[in-house]
């Protein structure tokens, strides 16, 4: 769900390297680009950053209502719809790592209806479905990284489950949102 991250934008930092193929902060942040451009560092820079940010921020309802027309869109042309599910969570629940990375319980709905749809086909119960994939869950979701979310999207969006002190994986590492917007404006190293 783009709305969750207005800022987003390629990362033209960095390079791949070894244990980050995709670049130490794949995902680029404009605001955040522009308070390193600038040259500040440390508390000053998320200062700076949440200043500009508030100035730049987009009307977050209008994003949030083309995130769910492209869900119905897509949903129009698929026999798996996903739509309901989302808009039915995605408040209450930490559904979206990335702006294209979903979490384990999206996937495990994903699953779940797509074997519904396939069992006219190849037979077999729902309970059995649901037993095979539980099996097959606990990875946690896709990939390594966790992009947090700004404070203001989260209350503006209600976001039930982005408390301030949350934290965010970050390959090995915990973020907070103020955490990971310092690194990431000086493209720390840890």
């Amino acid at each position: 769900m783009p709305s969750q991250w207005p800022f987003e934008c390629a990362e033209p930092r960095g390079q791949a390297e070894p244990g980050y193929p995709w670049k130490r902060y794949p995902h680029g942040d404009s605001v955040g680009l522009q308070i390193a451009q600038a040259g500040l560092s440390g508390p000053l820079a998320v200062a700076a950053y949440l200043d500009l940010s508030m100035r730049e921020m987009p009307d977050l309802q209008e994003r949030l209502q083309r995130d769910v027309d492209r869900m119905h869109r897509y949903d129009s042309h698929c026999d798996v719809k996903l739509a309901d599910f989302v808009l039915d969570n995605f408040r209450k629940q930490h559904l979206f790592w990335t702006y294209c990375h979903v979490s384990e319980t999206c996937i495990q709905e994903l699953a779940l209806r797509m074997a519904a749809a396939a069992r006219p086909l190849l037979g077999g119960t729902q309970a059995r479905a649901a037993q095979c994939i539980a099996a097959r869950m606990g990875f946690g979701g896709l990939g390594d990284v966790q992009v947090p979310i700004h404070p203001v999207v989260a209350a503006t969006l209600g976001l039930q489950f982005c408390e301030a002190e949350r934290t965010y994986r970050w390959y090995s590492q915990q973020w907070t949102f103020y955490d990971y917007i310092q690194r990431y404006i000086g493209y720390a190293r840890w």
